[in-house]
């Protein structure tokens, strides 16, 4: 109790945070823990700011067309049935 231990072959420290969800679970070093909070929170205000921009139709989608030219793929305008 209350000493570092390993998982996985990760350290775990006492206080550290743990974080999981469907996709894998990390560990949060307890002195990293402000940091970690401030990016996701400018990641989250970022994200936000683009989802805004896809629903009022602001989005800048230049680049799909770019992407899209670049590997050659053929637009044709027509209906599937």
């Amino acid at each position: 109790v209350n000493t570092p231990i390993a998982v996985g072959g990760v350290a775990v420290c006492p206080g550290d945070l743990i974080v999981g969800d469907a996709h894998g679970v990390i560990v949060i070093p307890l002195g990293d823990a402000e940091a970690v909070l401030n990016k996701a929170k400018e990641y989250a205000k970022f994200d936000a700011s683009k989802v805004e921009a896809a629903k009022n139709g602001t989005a800048n989608r230049l680049w799909v067309k770019k992407s899209l030219d670049e590997t050659g793929v053929e637009f044709i305008d027509d209906v599937y049935r």
